[in-house]
């Protein structure tokens, strides 16, 4: 299972006015901010082992192998990793108009 979470936030501000007896003007601005939160950031937790396999053993990789793979973990442990957002704004404008019972937007 999946627990990501999505929070999102918003507003709506909208308005109506009527321009002629079948004819209304709808306008508004919005706004929505979200952020998605992973379940976790697997980075903090990388790490390359120091044996392998050989002829179906387990033995110690060489010292300069493994001074090789601490400083490629230092280099994934030094990200700085932040939750994705992102942020809409708009406006719009819509007139609705009725002419013999049919309705125009």
């Amino acid at each position: 299972p999946n627990h990501t979470r999505i929070t999102t936030r918003g507003m709506n501000f909208n308005f109506d006015s009527r321009l002629a007896e079948q004819t209304l003007l709808k306008y508004g601005i919005n706004y929505r901010h979200q952020e998605i939160k992973p379940q976790a950031f697997l980075n903090s937790k990388f790490s390359i082992p120091t044996t392998e396999k050989k002829n179906g053993q387990d033995v110690a990789k060489p010292a300069d192998q493994q001074a090789k793979d601490r400083k490629d973990e230092a280099l994934v442990h030094s990200y700085r990793l932040t939750n994705p957002t992102k942020t809409d704004t708009g406006a719009y404008i819509e007139a609705i108009h009725e002419i013999n019972g049919f309705t125009l937007t």
